[in-house]
């Protein structure tokens, strides 16, 4: 088979296209192979620049593969990645077996035969472990196998545009990304309104949100049963006036897998899946990697893989985190940075977005990480019950993400405000010298903060007096 063929061979044959494209060993096997059955430098880098594999990557392959073809004695003493072992490079593109109707369809109709399977992690194993250099090998030339180096002039190329999935947000496709919050706040609502903006490309999600990405989705869910899931995503749908089942694939549910984000295979597994995915979930940190500490540096390793998996599949993956337990109003370091466990989290991502619930039910959420522009102004929204009431369920049929003006939830909270420093003033009439900031925030149910904002306007004001000290105070009505 000639070289020209074999480019027409892996062009029609996507997933084996796929597979070399994210896949160095495998590259650098064929390379050798290709050497090996006394093909030239020239013609490989061509066919290897015809499957759009990055320049720099083609000029490693080779000479890698170089190396490779030389480590071993004669082409008989291969056992290969790609394709059956010790067999010529026409068997090794081209394995003896019938189109199925499905590849006969993809590859134009064609009388062909094609590769049984893409190399898979075992068969990459065995050949770096044949094929490894002599220990007394080292590298020349100020260069490393395992170190490539993109130098100067790659660098100095015009970027790709980048594809936002929010730009206000700064949240740019095929990173990691985190929705954080405490419980209850609306973080994973907030996702799955996401994932159905993207899966059915709606222009909007969280009310107002704007999205710039669409295409499949799948969401891997360590926390809870289907069921549940299932139910939220069919609330929401509905609420969005969206045909569920008609969305087809472009939506997957993968709900408590025997895997999880630790597991050996985890990288290979994730990639796999999300290969031709533009989004995913992963519900959420703390159940996905058990047994490991989150106050430990080690508990940022799970997203690096992640974000290892979402440079090789381009796919956006939203992960949910926790905040940790310190109260907002009683915590001095910024919201974006309340996330719970070790700082490496933060780092280790690539932008986000925090979410808190108000006293009002009001959901509010900013941006985790400024990484591209100027810190953006927090949005509001608030989940609403519409439709018809299920009587199985015993609740509406639908869920609707409703966004709130900044403006009016400043005139919610004033209005709320007055009535709590109201409240304060009776009560200190009522009950003189028992009135603190802690006693009243914790029996009334109000925010620590509040309290203390309408304990300072209600003595502003003139209303109500402090004649004891900071640390003891003694609240009397005014005279």
């Amino acid at each position: 088979m000639s070289l020209g063929a074999a480019a027409k061979f892996f062009l029609e044959l996507p997933p084996l296209k796929a597979q070399l494209q994210l896949d160095q060993t495998a590259r650098e096997v064929l390379v050798a192979r290709c050497l090996a059955h006394g093909h030239a430098e020239p013609d490989i880098h061509e066919l290897l620049s015809s499957l759009e594999i990055r320049p720099h990557d083609v000029e490693r392959s080779i000479s890698e593969g170089r190396k490779r073809s030389r480590w071993q004695a004669s082409p008989s003493a291969w056992t290969g990645t790609v394709g059956s072992r010790g067999a010529p490079l026409e068997a090794v593109l081209t394995p003896p077996r019938p189109l199925s109707e499905y590849d006969a369809a993809a590859a134009g109709g064609e009388a062909a035969t094609v590769a049984p399977r893409a190399p898979d992690a075992a068969d990459v194993e065995r050949e770096a472990i044949a094929t490894e250099p002599p220990a007394t090998a080292t590298p020349r030339g100020g260069r490393s196998a395992r170190l490539p180096v993109i130098y100067a002039p790659d660098l100095a190329k015009p970027l790709p545009k980048f594809k936002w999935l929010s730009k206000p947000f700064g949240l740019i496709q095929g990173r990691v990304l985190a929705f954080t919050g405490y419980g209850d706040a609306g973080k994973t609502f907030a996702a799955m309104d996401l994932a159905l903006a993207v899966a059915s490309g709606a222009p909007k999600a969280l009310g107002g949100l704007d999205v710039g990405l669409s295409g499949a989705v799948v969401h891997i869910d360590f926390e809870q049963q289907q069921q549940i899931t299932a139910w939220r995503y069919q609330r929401l749908a509905c609420g969005r006036g969206i045909d569920l089942a008609a969305l087809g694939e472009k939506l997957g549910l993968v709900s408590l897998p025997p895997m999880n984000l630790v597991s050996p295979d985890a990288e290979r597994e994730l990639t796999a899946l999300l290969h031709g995915k533009a989004f995913a979930i992963i519900d959420n940190l703390t159940a996905g990697a058990p047994g490991i500490d989150q106050n430990s540096a080690a508990s940022a390793e799970p997203l690096y893989m992640l974000g290892r998996v979402s440079a090789a599949t381009g796919c956006t993956i939203i992960v949910i985190l926790h905040d940790n337990k310190t109260p907002l109003e009683g915590s001095k370091r910024p919201r974006a940075q309340q996330i719970r466990g070790s700082g490496a989290i933060h780092a280790a991502l690539g932008g986000g977005l925090w979410f808190t619930k108000l006293d009002n039910g009001i959901i509010t959420y900013g941006s985790v990480k400024e990484t591209m522009g100027p810190k953006p102004e927090p949005e509001f929204f608030r989940i609403v019950d519409v439709g018809d009431i299920d009587p199985n369920t015993e609740r509406t049929v639908g869920l609707q993400l409703e966004w709130i003006p900044p403006e009016q939830v400043a005139c919610e909270d004033d209005a709320k405000a007055k009535a709590l420093v109201a409240r304060l003033c009776d009560f200190v009439g009522k009950h003189p010298g028992e009135a603190t900031v802690a006693k009243l925030a914790r029996e009334w149910s109000v925010r620590h903060e509040a309290m203390a904002r309408a304990f300072k306007t209600a003595q502003s004001s003139g209303a109500i007096a402090n004649q004891g000290s900071a640390t003891r105070p003694n609240w009397m009505v005014a005279e």
